[in-house]
């Protein structure tokens, strides 16, 4: 049986600092900072902004069911974009966004009629077997495109690979390669992990200590950062600490002292965030990090590296 999360209206997007660690919280804090104008003189970094969001959620346990919000209105909106299509269209390396949104959407909320047309023009016109796809791109594509199978999509004019396949092809089929211990690619390496676990997909041992090590260094980055570097610290917090909640055996005392360390959410009383997209960025990262501390079937704790 799925649970309907509930999210408790609050008085503005600040984060009680004494209980950064539940996921209500931060999807409020997500819901709360979400920029009030998107899909205009911006619409391409909002739209790959809110896949961003996107991936992040689908990360969340499985049995688990998004709330009506201010997130699904926004996602709804840009489904029914006459951008969507027109992006789709002329540049196929649109579809990481556009099938995180439609795959989050199909998976937490009512269907909405037509939404896999624009997608699915994608297909019949062959513009996926033109174009050339890194292994984590093409992870990310298969679990969305088998997912949105289900929901009607045909697939016929897209062969693809099986998302166990496309990871097995990937840096998660095997033993750790050298390079992820290049900070440079530990990019890469999250961007793995959203992608077979927004999937159900397992992971590899080695992808545990990895993300530990990444989530250490970011925490005593965003400790000593200088205020006019935090955004970018506490951005990369959210990611490692997400990244660490996705491997394969986290360590529930980092992943807390991670909650704590971003904590406490942006206070209505203070200046906007440069980036009107870091809060709800770090906001889903957290939620599900959150979410995966709460599941009764997360891994028994560890000691803390």
């Amino acid at each position: 049986m799925s649970a309907v999360l509930t999210s408790p209206a609050l008085t503005g997007p600040a984060l009680d600092a004494a209980h950064p660690l539940t996921l209500s919280a931060w999807l409020t804090v997500l819901d709360d900072t979400l920029p009030r104008q998107v899909f205009g003189a911006e619409a391409n970094r909002d739209v790959q902004q809110l896949a961003t969001v996107c991936r992040a959620l689908l990360c969340l346990p499985a049995g688990l069911i998004l709330p009506e919000s201010r997130l699904q209105r926004v996602t709804g909106a840009l489904l029914h974009h006459p951008l969507w299509e027109d992006l789709l269209m002329t540049n196929p390396e649109w579809l990481h966004p556009a099938l995180s949104a439609l795959h989050l959407w199909r998976r937490h909320w009512p269907a909405l009629p037509g939404t896999l047309r624009p997608v699915q023009r994608t297909l019949d016109a062959g513009l996926i077997s033109r174009a050339e796809w890194t292994p984590m791109h093409l992870l990310d594509l298969s679990v969305h495109l088998h997912a949105l199978q289900a929901g009607g999509l045909d697939l016929g004019g897209a062969p693809l690979v099986s998302p166990a396949g496309a990871a097995r092809a990937s840096a998660l089929g095997g033993s750790a390669p050298a390079w992820l211990w290049c900070y440079e690619k530990v990019s890469v390496l999250n961007y793995l992990l959203r992608a077979a676990r927004g999937g159900g997909l397992d992971v590899p041992a080695w992808t545990s200590g990895v993300t530990a090590a990444n989530l250490v260094h970011a925490l005593r980055a965003l400790g000593g950062a200088a205020a006019e570097d935090r955004e970018g610290a506490l951005r990369a917090l959210s990611e490692h600490a997400l990244a660490h909640a996705l491997s394969d055996a986290p360590t529930p005392a980092l992943l807390r002292r991670a909650l704590h360390a971003a904590a406490p959410a942006p206070d209505p009383n203070h200046p906007a965030a440069e980036d009107r997209w870091l809060w709800p960025v770090v906001a889903a990262g957290l939620a599900v990090v959150a979410a995966r501390l709460e599941t009764p079937s997360s891994p028994e704790s560890r000691s803390e590296p």
